[in-house]
């Protein structure tokens, strides 16, 4: 699957959030709160196939890093020195414009695609529908029932 590095950082972002991420549930009782933390439900073939896409995004960003890395020491010329807009900005411009370079690259990953019906976007610990929206390029196009309570059109 071709994507472009920016889509991956978005990507990358969303498949953290869903593969770790978790819900607070705060439970009351006579001595006190208790708050649990209550994983994002998956169904086992998703939760497999969002892992195995984690490392794979998680490769094409480090690698764009490295590249930005790199023009960030040839423009300052020398590692460990910061480049302010304010002190130097036509250098500042310039890397600005060659990391967009990077970010617009499309790379190649062997993605494994996921039914959206393997994410539990409603119910008790819904994935937030922004996460949903970042993991689109990997999302099989299934149709999910509308939970009872929306509104029909």
């Amino acid at each position: 699957m071709k994507i472009q590095v920016k889509q991956a950082r978005e990507l990358l972002n969303a498949l953290i959030t869903v593969t770790s991420g978790t819900h607070s549930v705060v439970t009351r009782s006579p001595g006190g709160q208790t708050v649990n933390q209550v994983p994002y439900e998956l169904d086992d073939n998703a939760r497999w196939n969002l892992t195995k896409n984690l490392g794979l995004a998680e490769r094409i960003v480090k690698d764009a890093d490295k590249a930005r890395e790199g023009i960030l020491r040839e423009i300052t010329g020398g590692v460990g020195r910061d480049l302010k807009r304010a002190e130097e900005p036509e250098k500042f411009q310039q890397f600005l414009e060659r990391s967009e370079t990077i970010e617009d690259q499309v790379e190649s990953a062997q993605f494994l695609r996921v039914r959206l019906s393997g994410l539990k976007i409603s119910g008790a610990n819904p994935i937030p529908g922004v996460v949903v929206s970042a993991l689109q390029p990997i999302l099989l196009d299934d149709v999910v029932p509308a939970p009872e309570d929306v509104i029909p059109d």
